[in-house]
């Protein structure tokens, strides 16, 4: 890493997914009407703050990359910071499992050995090609 890259910040945010979109306004949807229509005005309650927690992760869900760490923000309630250096691969995923991507069109970053996360940055080649400038021996796969 040179020192230009020790000191750019970049902030590249989720891919929002229109699949996953659909699926929560779908269940989201089919849960609240009957809801309203019987005038079950505390289940509306219970899902309103729900709706609104859901759109603020879609919202805040980012990875930053800054001299050698990727932070990754989703919401207020999560926040991880991976060490650039201990990346070892990146292959495309599809996988349904939960994490801080807002689409299904996914990375999986394997680091420190065993550890991985899934990711879904909106400019993938982008996000990737940055990582693999600051550590070259990255397998990539996607």
């Amino acid at each position: 890493m040179n020192a230009q890259q020790a000191t750019v910040r970049k902030r590249y945010h989720s891919k929002i997914g229109l699949g996953i979109v659909v699926f929560i306004v779908a269940v989201i949807g089919l849960t609240l009407l009957p809801l309203l229509f019987s005038e079950a005005w505390f289940g509306v309650g219970l899902i309103l703050p729900l709706a609104g927690f859901i759109v603020h992760l879609f919202a805040t869900t980012h990875y930053t990359i800054s001299g050698n760490s990727l932070v990754i923000n989703s919401g207020f309630l999560f926040k991880k910071r991976i060490q650039i250096d201990q990346i070892e691969q990146i292959r495309s995923s599809r996988s349904l499992i939960s994490s801080p991507a807002c689409s299904l069109d996914r990375i999986e970053i394997k680091y420190s050995h065993s550890k991985t996360i899934l990711l879904s940055p909106k400019d993938q080649s982008g996000f990737v090609n940055h990582l693999k400038s600051i550590n070259g021996q990255i397998v990539i796969q996607v």
